[in-house]
């Protein structure tokens, strides 16, 4: 399957992932480690870590512990 997941440190994760990986596929993950897990799927690897990096920052401020994942148009 591939991908990149980085730890961000405190309960925060970043993933980026081939589009092929669904989110009910990520989340018990997300409640095996009590972690927020933002991804980010795009054509590239750039855009990919700008939704990442975007959904983890609509996690932080919701306070929630969970998987967002968003998907370039």
């Amino acid at each position: 399957m591939g991908g990149i997941t980085l730890y961000l440190g405190g309960d925060n994760i970043v993933s980026i992932i081939q589009p092929i990986i669904r989110e009910e596929d990520i989340r018990p993950l997300a409640s095996l480690v009590n972690a927020r897990i933002g991804v980010g799927i795009a054509h590239n690897g750039k855009v990919a870590m700008k939704l990442a990096t975007e959904a983890l920052d609509t996690l932080r401020s919701r306070n929630n512990h969970r998987v967002l994942v968003l998907r370039e148009d």
